[in-house]
């Protein structure tokens, strides 16, 4: 990958730009290579390219890979300001500020933006799969369990959801969402029914989800070798980050919390372009978990950092999600007082 940018010619002998998509193909793998540190550099080198969409992506990938949401924000909102975005564009970018907005505890900020792209390009169990998605974020991020089982209930009661092509219902989602409430039978449960509803096209669905989502409900129930069996399985494809948390859960499973600690490390300073995605749920996840593992470990140096970047990431929270940030301020605390 580094190669292929280094020889890479950007202009041609007439000094007009080459081909902008190759070019941002190439800048995708080198981060992905870790070839580079230098983020700054390949936004100053794509700031000089023809405005098109692949000049965009080119430009928004180097801060997505580093997880810079303070200058991916002004720029994605620049963007939506483009009248010339297509829509799927513009629908891409939008998903990229719900996501960061999701990772940053501005949780009725990701859902403003979510259903401005549902009524800009809805999709079929586009109701379902919001509904889905707010219990997901009850339970996981603001720790509401019981808001999240009323949801979830009455989710998969409605005759909406009955009457959804099983193509289209969020099944990886609710059973996340189970798992967050602390419910593995019921996760179990909407797991089988995507295998039995699914089978014909079996073949066709894209079996990492399917294997990571295995894998967590088996860390769930405490059983790390087969979680780590098949997260490792899953610990692959172009996104070198996707995999890692479920791994981490898997070897805390397994009862093995330092190898839990290097993968979750790995996670957080991995470059990555398609990062914001998982972000959005596991970042502050991560961050939280990795103070408490370092904490249990006697690391009092490295939880200090690990929680003070969790409350950096949550210092614009909503007021649903102060208790845990309070929380955290309290962990601190505690662990500088006890090395002082």
């Amino acid at each position: 990958a580094a190669a292929a940018f280094e020889g890479a010619a950007w202009v041609d002998p007439k000094g007009r730009q080459t081909n902008t998509a190759a070019h941002a193909n190439r800048i995708i793998a080198l981060l992905r290579a870790q070839q580079t540190r230098d983020v700054d550099s390949l936004v100053a080198l794509v700031d000089g390219w023809a405005e098109n969409a692949s000049s965009r992506t080119a430009r928004l990938a180097p801060l997505a890979a580093r997880g810079d949401r303070a200058r991916l924000r002004p720029l994605l909102d620049s963007l939506l300001r483009d009248s010339a975005l297509s829509v799927n564009e513009r629908t891409v970018h939008r998903r990229r500020l719900e996501q960061i907005a999701r990772s940053e505890g501005r949780l009725v900020a990701a859902e403003q933006l979510a259903g401005l792209t549902d009524s800009e390009e809805p999709i079929a169990g586009a109701p379902q799969l919001r509904v889905a998605r707010v219990a997901r974020d009850l339970a996981l991020l603001r720790g509401d369990l019981p808001a999240a089982v009323r949801l979830l209930d009455s989710l998969e009661r409605s005759p909406e959801y009955a009457a959804l092509d099983p193509r289209n219902r969020p099944y990886g989602l609710i059973a996340e969402a189970w798992l967050a409430a602390g419910d593995a039978r019921r996760a179990q449960g909407v797991l089988d029914d995507r295998a039995r509803a699914l089978s014909a096209t079996w073949p066709m669905l894209d079996e990492l989800p399917v294997l990571r989502d295995e894998a967590d409900l088996a860390s769930a129930r405490g059983d790390g070798v087969e979680a780590l069996r098949l997260a490792r399985r899953a610990d692959r494809g172009a996104c070198v980050v996707c995999g890692l948390p479920v791994l981490s859960r898997a070897w805390i499973a397994a009862g093995r919390p330092d190898s839990a600690i290097a993968v979750l490390e790995r996670y957080v300073t991995l470059l990555e372009p398609s990062r914001l995605a998982v972000d959005q749920t596991e970042l502050p996840r991560a961050l939280r978990t990795l103070g408490e593992l370092h904490d249990a470990a006697g690391h009092v140096p490295q939880a200090v950092a690990r929680y003070r970047a969790f409350l950096q990431l949550w210092a614009g929270a909503d007021a649903s999600l102060q208790p845990a940030v309070r929380e955290v301020q309290g962990r601190i605390a505690r662990l500088l007082a006890r090395k002082g």
